[in-house]
């Protein structure tokens, strides 16, 4: 297969999800891609790629790759020193516009890193990080640099610990963005009255700053937090 990679350079779209190639065959295999000018897009989800070395190779490729845009990532375990370094990359790539981080274990201080190099992108389009348990402090740091752009069409928070603490923050990412009509939030305790845990750029612009919307933000929020804020309150 290596020979092949080799020897085409009109490659445009290339897709090895799900093959347990593990760091070595990966390794292999992303050697014989640099300098595929034509490439565009890469998955290698799943593929059992672990740890800083692997993750390395994936950076020389984003630095040598030339036009790649599209990378999917998710279902390996880069861990969050792995995702720091390949955001570091990411920071100084012009090209990439869209990137799938799904249940990498990147953690809080992964996010952080990521919300560094989307601040320094003029120009985005889909960001992908379901399942990394990032909790609300570094999910509100990607919201953050997101509400900076006016291009993201496509996010995926789900299954990261997200509650209503981040309100704010989703509404000014949706507000900010025009064709990123809803965020899926699945997963989240956020979203446990949401329908398909999908918040809506409707929905969000009820909540923000509306009184007479209490009865839409109990359904989000959830029956547990109204009652919260209910005994909290004095007689």
């Amino acid at each position: 297969m290596s020979d092949g990679l080799l020897t085409n350079q009109s490659l445009m779209s290339i897709n090895f999800a799900g093959n347990p190639f593990g760091n070595c065959g990966v390794k292999f295999l992303l050697n014989a891609l640099k300098g595929k000018t034509a490439l565009r897009y890469l998955d290698i989800s799943d593929c059992g790629i672990a740890g800083l070395d692997a993750v390395e190779d994936i950076c020389e490729l984003i630095e040598l790759g030339g036009n790649l845009q599209i990378l999917q990532l998710d279902d390996n375990k880069l861990g969050r020193q792995g995702v720091i370094q390949l955001c570091t990359r990411l920071e100084r790539n012009t090209a990439i516009h869209s990137i799938n981080l799904d249940r990498t274990n990147m953690a809080r201080e992964g996010a952080l890193a990521l919300a560094i190099a989307l601040k320094k992108k003029s120009y985005w389009l889909s960001l992908s990080i379901a399942g990394n348990k990032i909790g609300n402090d570094g999910i509100k740091n990607v919201l953050t640099a997101i509400a900076g752009m006016t291009t993201v069409n496509e996010l995926d928070l789900s299954d990261n610990d997200i509650t209503s603490v981040c309100e704010e923050a989703l509404y000014r990412a949706l507000k900010s963005n025009p064709d990123l009509h809803f965020v899926r939030l699945k997963d989240n305790p956020i979203a446990r009255n949401l329908p398909s845990g999908v918040l809506s750029r409707e929905m969000a612009e009820q909540l923000h700053g509306v009184p007479e919307a209490a009865a839409l933000r109990n359904s989000l929020h959830g029956a547990a937090d109204a009652q919260a804020q209910d005994s909290s309150r004095p007689e």
